[in-house]
Formats: C-alpha cells, structure tokens, sequence
C-alpha cells in the first residue's frame, strides 16, 4: 500500500469511526499530543478534538459526516465531506430550532508517523448558521 493510501486510511477513521460512531479512543491513537488545528487562534491536541466533537455532536442529534471527495498526496489528505444532523442543543449561541442541516467542509491534514500532526479545516459555517436561522435571508 502507498503512502498516499496509508494516509488516506488513517484520515477515512477520523469521520467513520469518530464523527460517525463516538470511537474517542481513536483520537488518542491517531492524533499526535501536538497536534494543531489551525484557525485563530490556533487550537491543539487530541483533547481539544475531542471537546470539538462533543460540541458539535452534542448539538446535532443523528450527526453524520458523508466523505464527499479524498484526495492525498505525499503526507497531505484533502478531504471534502457534507455534515448532517438536527440541531436539538445550543450550538455556538443558537438555541435549538429543531432544523435540519446539511453543511459542506474541507479539511487538509498532514500526518507523519501514522498520526495526524496538523489540520486546516474550512466548514461552511455562514451556510450552517442560515439554515439554522441565524442569518437571515435577503
């Protein structure tokens, strides 16, 4: 198997096996202790991960992230994956509405030695908080 495959399987069990059955003990197997999320501000390591599942499987009943697209080459994978869930607890200051989402995101992670080291997401935050009803249409 390529390094590129080995990679994208490591990457595959962050949504199957994390995001759409619980398994938390896979984060501690495949994030490294440093590992960084890079947005402003930075956030790092395999508990904060795990704090952001919680947040935002815990606000969306039958959570379930679909992998769209993957693509990896050397140490990075890009991954394009749809989100979908009914938000049933507040989610970053909306409370619930009941309403369904369907959210796309694309992530890059760059792993080294089997663990992801370093991840650069882009949800569709603005997307999500629209049809949640907290953007109101034009």
């Amino acid at each position: 198997m390529s390094i590129e495959e080995e990679n994208k399987a490591i990457h595959r069990r962050v949504y199957e096996e994390v995001w759409n059955k619980g398994n938390l003990d896979v984060v501690d197997e495949i994030f490294d202790d440093n590992y960084i999320y890079h947005l402003l501000p930075q956030r790092r390591g395999p508990d904060w991960y795990k704090d952001m599942y919680h947040g935002l499987a815990g606000a969306f009943s039958d959570f379930h992230c679909k992998i769209e697209d993957m693509v990896a080459e050397g140490d990075r994978v890009v991954v394009r994956t749809t989100i979908t869930g009914r938000h049933t607890r507040e989610y970053l200051g909306v409370a619930p509405t009941d309403k369904e989402i369907s959210v796309t995101e694309i992530a890059i992670v760059r792993i080294k030695d089997h663990k992801i080291v370093e991840e650069w997401g882009s949800p569709d935050l603005f997307s999500m908080m629209h049809q949640l009803g907290a953007i109101p249409s034009q």
